[in-house]
């Protein structure tokens, strides 16, 4: 699909738009993910053991909804190998010209609760970039997806 005018509006959600090395919350998901079993029983026993590992209800209750029958046990449907690659690639990709240059209104959802952005965000606001504080961590779309969906139903363009 091929844009024939500028988007209105970009929106960011919690990330960097900066090259760094693989780091953060995503990263230690992936690598909690890697050390836990392949299946599991029940969906309870996956959640309780996210909860365990430092993950919040909300996080690993989300993180469940990507558990599919397999037999009588339960397995996730990631393919953690190809996280990882998007995430490298994630991580090796310095899109901040890019977002601070934009020929359109860019808005960064920021999670108060997360690090993410400390670093970006004095060049994000002397390029004019709009901010937006929103309560949680950096899984904004599970401990606080109605915080996101206020806002954007506030500030999308009509």
């Amino acid at each position: 699909y091929l844009a024939r005018e500028t988007p209105r509006q970009a929106w960011v959600v919690d990330s960097d738009a900066a090259a760094r090395a693989p780091s953060g919350e995503s990263w230690q998901v992936l690598a909690l993910l890697r050390s836990l079993p392949r299946q599991w029983e029940t969906r309870e026993r996956f959640v309780g053991t996210l909860m365990e590992s430092g993950l919040t209800p909300a996080v690993a209750g989300w993180m469940a909804t990507n558990l599919v029958r397999d037999g009588a046990r339960f397995r996730l449907a990631f393919d953690l190998d190809a996280i990882e690659a998007l995430l490298r690639d994630y991580f090796a990709s310095d899109l901040e010209a890019a977002l601070v240059s934009a020929r359109t209104d860019v808005r960064v959802i920021r999670a108060t609760g997360s690090p993410l952005l400390d670093e970006s965000l004095p060049r994000l606001h002397a390029a004019g970039v709009r901010v937006h504080p929103v309560h949680g961590g950096h899984w904004l779309n599970a401990e606080n997806a109605s915080g996101v969906a206020q806002l954007l139903a506030a500030e999308l363009p009509r």
